[in-house]
């Protein structure tokens, strides 16, 4: 639980931590550079139960000894954190997940709301494949069509798969508005149409985004963090799995 910290003096324990915690020979973050206030996502439970990776920003970090994240919350409260704990982080650069994990050192409370986490010993690095889709069912708003009969069925950092109310040729333009699952609304995103396909009564076209506007960072930010849970769900059921197999094999042996 947070305590009161109003009294604390994080330049004072900052200093402490350095004269306390001995650099690490290699730096895990090398080949994968921090930048301070880029977003991180740590894996949690809540009440017992896990939940999707919740959104933090990197406030600081010292080479080699720690990191400073911010507390994420939920509903307004921030999480509460055990001192010593191990958590697991991942971050995005350059279309590669990275992944760790490192002990809770300290809990700051008011003002702050930051945690101070262990520097890890290595980083595990996931490349993600290019203009991977994800499937969703995003209305979406243009002009000249029904924003009750179109959607995005599929959506990928470069392009969507739409659903339309009306006919369009190859190479036509259009502009749509959409918000994201995450609440991020996307303004007047221009497209290309590349492909057209009639599925029963169903006009789809292929679309290609501009890469130039403003949201597209966003969208690709969205998608990769979608992946990132997906693939940890699906590591951790690898892992149950694995361990009822040998709890078989002990029982059978």
């Amino acid at each position: 639980m947070f305590r009161n910290r109003s009294n604390f003096d994080i330049g004072s324990f900052l200093e402490i931590s350095r004269t306390r915690n001995r650099p690490k020979v290699d730096d895990p973050f090398e080949f994968s550079p921090l930048e301070l206030g880029m977003s991180m996502y740590i894996d949690t439970k809540i009440n017992g139960a896990k939940i999707k990776p919740m959104q933090c920003q990197l406030v600081g970090h010292v080479k080699g000894q720690y990191l400073i994240l911010s507390t994420p919350k939920v509903e307004g409260m921030t999480i509460k954190y055990n001192e010593n704990n191990l958590v697991n982080i991942h971050y995005l650069s350059n279309r590669t997940v990275y992944s760790f994990q490192s002990k809770v050192l300290r809990v700051l409370g008011p003002p702050f709301y930051f945690t101070i986490f262990q520097m890890p010993d290595q980083i595990k690095e996931t490349p993600l494949r290019g203009s991977q889709r994800i499937k969703v069912g995003i209305p979406f708003d243009r002009a000249g069509g029904d924003p009750n009969r179109e959607y995005i069925l599929n959506l990928s950092a470069s392009g969507a798969l739409i659903k339309l109310s009306n006919k369009m040729p190859i190479n036509s333009d259009l502009s749509i508005n959409f918000f994201l699952p995450n609440g991020y609304a996307v303004s007047n995103l221009n497209c290309i149409v590349k492909r057209v396909d009639m599925n029963g009564k169903r006009m789809l076209a292929g679309v290609e985004f501009d890469t130039s506007h403003r949201d597209y960072q966003a969208i690709g930010q969205y998608i990769d963090f979608v992946l990132t849970a997906h693939e940890h769900e699906q590591e951790e059921l690898e892992n149950v799995i694995e361990e009822e197999e040998d709890n078989v094999r002990s029982m059978i042996g």
